[in-house]
Parts: structure tokens; C-alpha cells; sequence
């Protein structure tokens, strides 16, 4: 335990997983960091969350409060705490920041990629004015931790942030499975066909219509089902349309949010993981994929840097023509796919593990209670 704080406090808004966003990062973070001995508290505001999905376990108190004070209040309460703020743009991490700043309580705040050029693109003017409406956010703790080096220089140069990229961690063997059972087949896969898998929020930001556009002008398409897993956000009868535009109704399958032992089965069963993003801050479901020894196909745009240029992902440049082409040839060659698979996984357990990434996150700790003190 460090001699610097006797808890960590995560506050976030959510961590219901159907929402997608910081809930999965945020689980597995203080799963990870309370195996380490450190006390480790989660304050949040989900609106629906079963009583046997957050219980206290694993070393981790789950604390759910509807009133941004609640928070602050659990927070003064605790003993030399390290405040993890996590997003940027919610109630409970303002408030949270606010009182941290009054009581002098050491505070980083992770972005999730929130702060990027790209995803600030999008409802700018209001971005802009609730960060000078409420500047506290990001002033107050003393590092900003970032997804990505294109969202750290921003934030350096725009917010004068000390920023670090600190990336998720991950554990490649939750991703096994017993080589003695098979995978089981899904009921819309015919005998000879394939599956091409997405799993990601629907929303533009992903890109999902750019991706189908390119399955249309795939070759394989007709023995190939591309398989998008994830919740609607305002995208998804859009989509059904441009399938039915391009006669790919029965050749494209939206399953909708899925619970991890079903995203696990369908990680097994795909042949192939399609990403085709317009912007991604780190891509946490291409890493899944690649844990799962699942060859992936993606863009620039996806943010895994050192993955390209080590072989373990292919890397195409952002066009339906090239993206299509480049699913044609990965779905002809299965020992390519294999191997694909292989150094996925590798890269992975090279780059991500938890050991790595709990690191980094101490050391920006660290940091803010010593600037504090």
C-alpha cells in the first residue's frame, strides 16, 4: 500500500455495462488494484443495476448514490483518499471535483477519450461552455489520463494538463476457452458459411454504416454474415435501413447489447473481427478480439499503437474499395487468419498487462498527493 493514500476512490457516473463507456475499465480496474491490498471504494450513479451484479467483492465497496453531494460526502469521509474521477462531462464527477478542490483532496480524472479532437468535434459549443462554466473538472486534479497521444498533446497544449496515456489493462486468459469444446454454431450461420464480427455501441462514432457499406462490396459477402453486437444509440433503424438499401437484410445480424459469456461465444465462433471506425480513443473490444486469438481487420483510426506495425492486427486504409478487398483476402486465407490470431494475442499479453497498466495508474497517484502535499 502507498505511504502517499490509504484508498482509492473511483467516481463515475455509470457501470451499467449496457451503456458501454468507462463501466468495464472502471470493474476491472478496482478488481485489480484491490487484489494488490489497497481499499478501494466506487462511487456511482447508475440508474439500473441488479443487486447480485454489484455486490461487494474482490477486496472493492460498490457505493450507489442519486445525489452528486452523497458522493462528495463518502469522499471527505475517507482516510487519506487518491480521487479517481472518471468522464468528464457528468453531474457526480463536477460535484465530485468541486468538493475535492475545497477540502484539498488529491484527484486525477481519466478522460476516456472524451477530450480528443475528434469526439469534442461533436456538440462543441456546448463542450466549450460547460467547461467554462465549470472549470474545476479538469483544473483541480492534478493529472489528466489520457487514451491516447493524440488526446495528451491536446490536452498539454489546450489545457496546460499534465497528461499521461494510460491505456486499459486486460487479462488474456478470460478470454480461453476449453480446446475440447466446440463452438457452438449460431442459428442464423448456415453449414459453409462464416461470420465477420463487430461488437460496439451503435452510434456514428463507430462507423457501423461505413462497415456494412464495405461488406456490400465484398466478394465473400454471399457466404459471410457480418454479426454487430451492441446497444442501440440512436443509430440502429438507420442501419436496418442500409442493409435493406443494399440487399443485405439477411446477411447482416444486430444481436444488440450482449453479456460477456455470449460476447465470449461469439468471439469463438467468428472467423474474423471487422472494425471500421471514424474515430476510436483505444478500442477495447479490438483488443478483446485479439486476446481471443480473433484476427482483426481495422483502420488507422483505430488508436492501438505498435499493433499494425508488429503484425497483429491488419491495418487497411479507411476505404469501402480497400477494406473489401482486404476481407476477401483474410476470408480465402485461413492459415493467415491463424497466424493473424496468434500474434494478436501475443502483442497482447506483451503490451496490456494489468501488471503495466496498475503501474501507471500509481504513479499518477502518486504524483497528485505529492503536488497536493
Amino acid at each position: 500500500m502507498s505511504s502517499l493514500y490509504d484508498t482509492i476512490i473511483h467516481v463515475v457516473d455509470s457501470l451499467d455495462l449496457s451503456k458501454g463507456g468507462p463501466a468495464t475499465v472502471v470493474r476491472q480496474l478496482a478488481r485489480r488494484q484491490a487484489s494488490q491490498g489497497t481499499r478501494v471504494t466506487v462511487v456511482h450513479a447508475s440508474r439500473q443495476e441488479s443487486p447480485a451484479d454489484l455486490t461487494d467483492s474482490e477486496g472493492v465497496r460498490f457505493v450507489r448514490l442519486d445525489r452528486p453531494q452523497a458522493a462528495v460526502n463518502v469522499v471527505m469521509s475517507a482516510s487519506e483518499p487518491i480521487v479517481h474521477l472518471h468522464g468528464v462531462w457528468d453531474p457526480i464527477v463536477r460535484s465530485v471535483a468541486s468538493g475535492c478542490a475545497r477540502q484539498g483532496v488529491p484527484a486525477v480524472i481519466s478522460s476516456h477519450g472524451m477530450l480528443h479532437p475528434c469526439a469534442l468535434r461533436k456538440s462543441w459549443f456546448k463542450k466549450r461552455a460547460y467547461l467554462a462554466l465549470f472549470p474545476t473538472v479538469l483544473r483541480w486534479p492534478e493529472e489528466l489520463l489520457c487514451l491516447n497521444s493524440e488526446e495528451a498533446d491536446w490536452a498539454k497544449d489546450n489545457l496546460g494538463a499534465h497528461a499521461t496515456v494510460a491505456t486499459p489493462g486486460i487479462d488474456p486468459s478470460d478470454f480461453d476457452v476449453d480446446p475440447h469444446i466446440l463452438p457452438t454454431q449460431s442459428p442464423w450461420i448456415n453449414a459453409g458459411e462464416q461470420m465477420a464480427l463487430f461488437v460496439g455501441r451503435l452510434e456514428p462514432i463507430k462507423g457501423v454504416d461505413r462497415l456494412i457499406d464495405a461488406f456490400r462490396m465484398a466478394r465473400n459477402s454471399a457466404r459471410l454474415r457480418l454479426v454487430i453486437a451492441g446497444p442501440d444509440q440512436g443509430e440502429l433503424s438507420s442501419l436496418i435501413r442500409q442493409c435493406k438499401r443494399s440487399g443485405l437484410a439477411d446477411r447482416v445480424h444486430f444481436l444488440g447489447f450482449v453479456h460477456p459469456p455470449q460476447r465470449l461465444r461469439l468471439l469463438r465462433e467468428a472467423s474474423l473481427y471487422v472494425h471500421r471506425p471514424r474515430y476510436e480513443g483505444f478500442g477495447i473490444a479490438v483488443v478483446e478480439a485479439m486476446a481471443a486469438r480473433l484476427p482483426v481487420l481495422t483502420t488507422a483510426a483505430c488508436k492501438l499503437p505498435g499493433a499494425a506495425e508488429g503484425g497483429a492486427l491488419r491495418c487497411v486504409a479507411d476505404d469501402s474499395r480497400a477494406f473489401s478487398e482486404q476481407l476477401d483476402l483474410l476470408m480465402d486465407d485461413e492459415a493467415e487468419r491463424r497466424a493473424l490470431g496468434l500474434r494478436g494475442r501475443s502483442w497482447v499479453e506483451a503490451n496490456l498487462s494489468w501488471d503495466s497498466v496498475l503501474r501507471v495508474h500509481d504513479g499518477a497517484y502518486r504524483r497528485a498527493a505529492n503536488r497536493r502535499r
